[in-house]
């Protein structure tokens, strides 16, 4: 059955979307340019941020925790891996297999075998970004995708507890908390 989309509907995607738009601005034209990132990694940057917020923005805090802790579970694994992998060797298509593998068999060590698809993910980002930049400069992209996660989590996480906040409050005779539409 096909939902009515409402104000609150309306309301939540502009949120996000401003959301979205700040982190992109905080990361390339603030961060990034404080630790002299080159402007092809701080657009990345500023996306992965924003794809991070995203990732987090949900009605429910509980909703937010769970998948803050997949997003930082599936980042810290990667940053790991990957670090060590670009201290040792060049990026190329038998090591970001080999990666992707480690990835998720270290998510599956620590519990957390639902991870592996977000591992395997960004370890890809973090290794094809790394290998477009200077050579000497690789082994700084984990360190930075783990920033720029942590930041778009945090505004995530802000905006959606904002939201439902707001939501609250404009709407007292419905006390039950936003849910998205997931069709």
């Amino acid at each position: 059955m096909k939902r009515r989309f409402t104000r609150q509907d309306a309301a939540s995607a502009i949120v996000l979307g401003v959301a979205c738009a700040a982190v992109f601005v905080l990361l390339n034209d603030i961060v990034g340019p404080l630790l002299s990132e080159p402007s092809e990694s701080r657009e990345i940057g500023a996306m992965w941020a924003v794809v991070s917020t995203i990732f987090v923005f949900r009605a429910h805090l509980s909703d937010r925790l769970q998948d803050a802790r997949t997003r930082i579970t599936a980042t810290t694994v990667s940053l790991v891996i990957c670090l060590a992998y670009l201290l040792i060797f060049p990026v190329t298509a038998v090591g970001v297999g080999a990666v992707i593998a480690a990835g998720a068999v270290l998510v599956v060590l620590v519990g957390r075998p639902q991870d592996a698809s977000l591992t395997g993910i960004t370890s890809t980002v973090v290794l094809v970004v790394a290998d477009l930049g200077p050579a000497s400069d690789r082994w700084l992209q984990p360190l930075l995708r783990m920033l720029d996660t942590t930041i778009g989590i945090a505004v995530g996480f802000l905006a959606a507890a904002a939201f439902t906040w707001a939501a609250g409050r404009l709407t007292p005779s419905t006390r039950q908390p936003l849910e998205r539409s997931t069709s």
